[in-house]
């Protein structure tokens, strides 16, 4: 019987993996074609869509299923690129080959593994923008460049991730004058 639940279990956990693969393909097509035909409409950057050249990397690391289904189409939609670890020890080796724009720890992680895997980023690339986003007001993650209360509204992590951006996008543009 239990051979059966830990079936079960692994092919849920499958099936969670291909939507959020699939729902985050879907959202970066459907964004892009989006702000291709109706560039003045949403929030999706500051800058015309033709400046853009990539789409920013964030890494959303979350054990909330449903607030990961929710928060990552609001970053498509705002134009980034989104991936998620199975579990937030694989945040480590992610961040490790890959580059990310900022990596995005939920409040649904452990308190003593946020601790942990910030360490360990921070041990692999120091200069990682790590955020912490909680539902819960006066949570914060002091490990974290910056907790962010998001209960009321997502778009305040959306608001300081295109500032972020921008303002790495002036500092490049200063750099190569």
């Amino acid at each position: 019987m239990a051979e059966e639940v830990s079936a079960a279990e692994a092919s849920a956990e499958g099936a969670v993996a291909h939507f959020s693969a699939v729902l985050r393909d879907f959202g970066a097509q459907f964004s892009r074609f989006f702000h291709s035909r109706h560039p003045a409409l949403g929030y999706a950057s500051q800058q015309p869509p033709a400046a853009r050249f990539y789409m920013e990397k964030i890494l959303y690391v979350t054990y909330d299923k449903q607030s990961f289904i929710t928060r990552s189409g609001a970053l498509l939609r705002s134009g980034f690129s989104v991936s998620s670890p199975r579990v937030a020890e694989d945040a480590v080796p992610l961040v490790a080959t890959n580059e990310f724009f900022a990596v995005v720890i939920g409040n649904s992680v452990l308190r003593q593994d946020r601790v942990r895997v910030i360490q360990n980023i921070r041990k692999v690339k120091p200069n990682q923008i790590v955020l912490y986003v909680s539902n819960v007001e006066g949570d914060e993650e002091p490990e974290a460049d910056t907790s962010i209360e998001v209960s009321q509204d997502f778009g305040k992590l959306l608001n300081h991730l295109h500032l972020l951006e921008q303002r790495t996008q002036q500092r490049a543009a200063g750099n190569s004058a």
